[in-house]
């Protein structure tokens, strides 16, 4: 997940719908499940209930999920951009070591040349460390998408099974 803003409107387009997607999704899927418990009934058919129930238990567990990725992608964005900030540093840092330039501290010294290699060092281990942490945080938003997108859409064929069970019952009357 980059959140650097290289100035394409394409980019900049489809980071905003994807947000909008997100927050529409999460509040579709309570919706429905407000809806499918508002208008919830239940049949002499003893097995139509455990569809309802668990149409509603797999809308609760997508909608929780999507509320989990909503509250960690701001946090994975905003450790990239510390990420690329430290990135952006290093190379400065680099820069300096090879001689194309200067690190000045706040008194105007310039830095060490052995200060600038342990900062460079523990910029790299910052950033390492950053994106090892990004990439666990990534596979854990990925399985809560999953999560949240299967169990809407398992959740609908439920209600929609249960839903179908009760008009079939009304044509057998």
């Amino acid at each position: 997940m980059s959140t650097q803003d290289n100035g394409n409107p394409n980019i900049n387009m489809a980071a905003e719908f994807q947000r909008k997607f997100e927050l529409y999704f999460v509040s579709l899927i309570f919706t429905v499940l407000a809806l499918s418990i508002q208008t919830s009934v239940f049949s002499e058919f003893g097995f139509q209930y455990r569809f309802e129930i668990g149409a509603w238990s797999l809308l609760i567990i997508s909608g929780l999920s999507g509320l989990l990725r909503l509250e960690y992608v701001p946090v994975v964005l905003n450790k990239t951009g510390i990420i690329e900030i430290a990135e952006a540093d290093r190379k400065i840092i680099g820069r300096s070591l090879r001689g194309e330039g200067s690190i000045k501290n706040q008194s105007g010294e310039e830095w060490a040349h052995e200060k600038k290699n342990e900062s460079k060092e523990n910029l790299e281990k910052f950033i390492a460390n950053g994106k090892k942490e990004n990439e666990k945080t990534d596979r854990r938003l990925l399985i809560q998408y999953n999560v949240q997108k299967w169990g809407f859409y398992f959740g609908l064929m439920l209600l929609a099974i249960s839903r179908g069970l009760l008009q079939f019952q009304n044509m057998l009357k």
